[in-house]
């Protein structure tokens, strides 16, 4: 599993469980309460895990491995250990997830294949802006908006496929299928806030995004 390198957001979890599976990593610290060394890095917070993914992928736009594990220090709290175990040793597009095959209420659905389904309708904005206040939310109201601004032809459907925690096993030409400049609009839109509601958006479309689902809109 060496083939890979881990690109890791840590906010105050145990992640020594990372050692059993590899040594080809980063993590980014966000609560910067550990010494810095060439594996671990202080990191701002803001934007949640996908803040750092962006970080890594701009700064590292020409140099990406051939296959990156972008993941959280918590991600058994959304898939299982066993089927972790399994899921990791693939070099394809891979969800890490797990949520049985019986969805919790009826927001949620799944894929014929036990994939996480939510129905689109955006509740999450309206949660960040009750809980933080409006200035959570400078750019999009909807994942509708945000599809519309970032792609040429996007699908609006009734259900969002995504794995919560946004944990995925990338292929480099998957990342590279986008431009730096479309990866750096991205940045743009979780960078401003702690809590921005524009991260969760960035977090139900990463699985359209890491699976080249449509193209990018030309950047003006």
């Amino acid at each position: 599993m060496n083939n890979k390198f881990w690109i890791i957001n840590s906010y105050g979890n145990d992640f020594s469980w990372v050692d059993d599976y590899t040594d080809n990593y980063i993590i980014y610290d966000k609560t910067c309460s550990l010494p810095e060394t060439d594996k671990i890095k202080h990191q701002p917070n803001f934007g949640y895990n996908i803040y750092d993914y962006c970080y890594y992928i701009i700064n590292n736009y020409d140099n990406i491995p051939d296959v990156c594990v972008f993941i959280k220090d918590n991600v058994f709290k959304h898939c299982k250990k066993e089927v972790f175990d399994t899921l990791i040793k693939n070099d394809c597009f891979t969800s890490l997830e797990y949520y049985g095959t019986t969805p919790a209420n009826a927001w949620e659905s799944r894929t014929p294949e036990g994939g996480f389904l939510e129905i689109n309708n955006s509740w999450y904005v309206g949660a960040c802006i009750q809980t933080y206040g409006k200035e959570v939310n400078r750019y999009f109201k909807t994942f509708d908006a945000f599809l519309d601004e970032m792609f040429s032809t996007p699908v609006f459907s009734t259900w969002v496929r995504f794995a919560p925690g946004a944990n995925y096993i990338v292929p480099k030409k998957n990342i590279l299928f986008y431009s730096l400049k479309f990866w750096e609009k991205i940045f743009g839109y979780v960078s401003y806030h702690q809590y921005p509601s524009e991260a969760h958006i960035v977090e139900r479309a990463m699985y359209y995004i890491f699976t080249n689902k449509w193209k990018e809109k030309k950047i003006k």
